[in-house]
């Protein structure tokens, strides 16, 4: 097992296994193989999922290698609680480092901002308790080469894979470099400026650098 919600078990697949879930006390010779998941069907973090489990009720994952069908492991018992969060969410990227060159930093009313296109690949298990959401959030601190640091009013996240990065007063020309934090959060569902985490994901922090020259009005 690797992580477990409410009402679910999360298990690291490992190449040519398969993997199911039963309720503790479940005869080996019981068990229904077909039901069972094998590890071609992780998902992108590597992991199988087993959902819809009952809180407080008592699991075992059997796992057995698809080629040598005799060789069965069991696991140790796992209990599902109340206590344990309804939700896990994950975030991961190939690539921290992010070049934008020369950036244009577009002004807009009496603000000015810049986009930096990021990758990531998030992952939710459990289930998001009613009146929560599940989204990415980010902010960040922004340095110019020999100078102080530079004010970021905030970070928004308009379209998938894009950061615009905002700041309240114009940039003069120079070479920069973002701290850009992000998170795969749940949270309340409500707009307002801070609405309360249920939990997070680790953060990626990307290190974005670039050059600006000249600025874009709006």
């Amino acid at each position: 097992m690797h992580h477990k919600t409410q009402t679910s078990i999360v298990v690291k697949a490992e190449d040519g296994q398969e993997y199911i879930c039963c309720e503790e006390g479940t005869e080996e010779n019981a068990i229904n193989w077909d039901d069972a998941i094998a590890a071609t069907e992780q998902d992108d973090f590597g992991f199988i999922e087993f959902s819809g489990l009952k809180t407080e009720n008592k699991y075992v994952i059997y796992t057995r290698n698809t080629e040598q069908a005799d060789e069965v492991k069991k696991s140790d018992e796992i209990t599902l609680s109340d206590a344990k969060l309804p939700i896990i969410c994950l975030a991961k990227t190939d690539n921290t480092n992010i070049s934008l060159k020369e950036a244009t930093l577009v002004a807009e009313g009496d603000s000015f901002y810049i986009e930096v296109p990021y990758t990531v690949s998030v992952q939710d298990y459990g289930k998001t308790p009613e009146g929560y959401r599940t989204s990415g959030e980010a902010t960040a601190i922004c340095t110019k080469t020999d100078s102080d640091p530079v004010d970021v009013a905030f970070v928004g996240l308009p379209d998938s894979g894009i950061a615009r990065v905002w700041f309240e007063k114009e940039l003069s020309a120079g070479n920069y470099t973002i701290h850009l934090e992000y998170k795969y959060v749940c949270e309340e569902d409500k707009d307002i400026e801070n609405p309360e985490k249920l939990t997070a994901s680790d953060p990626i922090t990307y290190i974005v650098t670039f050059t600006v020259k000249d600025t874009e009005n709006k």
